[in-house]
């Protein structure tokens, strides 16, 4: 090969690269609540996982709301996430199942969370009233001009 000012030469070989570059994505369980019962449905709660990773399965054999994600670390899930269902928001609370020598799963006690201020509860909403530390000042309202 010529290049201006520059002589180089260029070898090509037919690799051998046997090697394949990979790992196995580690799968949890995750429990949850929030959502009511009436919307306990497997592509609800697909969807919900789609949130947290990849979903791999819903427990349907327990009454628990519970599902199978695929994520690259558990300590990354969130301990609350609102969603939007409908016209509704519900605020989902999430805990991450300890893997067990049984294939029982344990009740998460998710009244325990990992927040220091305890959140008040707005009866109409659902999530913390607007005097909550963490909830913030209200939000103001714009209409679609931004107005």
């Amino acid at each position: 090969m010529d290049a201006k000012g520059v002589q180089g030469k260029i070898c090509f070989k037919k690799g051998t690269d046997t090697e394949i570059y990979r790992r196995e994505i580690e799968k949890v369980w995750v429990q949850f609540r929030g959502l009511p019962s009436e919307l306990r449905e497997l592509p609800n709660i697909w969807a919900i996982g789609t949130i947290l990773g990849v979903p791999r399965a819903v427990d349907t054999a327990t009454r628990r709301a519970r599902l199978r994600v695929a994520v690259l670390d558990p300590r990354l899930i969130p301990d609350f996430v609102d969603v939007v269902i409908g016209d509704q928001i519900y605020e989902l609370q999430f805990g991450v199942e300890k893997e067990s020598i049984t294939s029982e799963p344990r009740l998460i006690d998710l009244d325990s969370t990992r927040d220091d201020v305890p959140r008040k509860e707005d009866p109409n909403m659902g999530g913390p009233k607007e005097d909550d530390p963490k909830g913030g000042a209200p939000e103001e309202k714009m209409d679609v001009d931004g107005k």
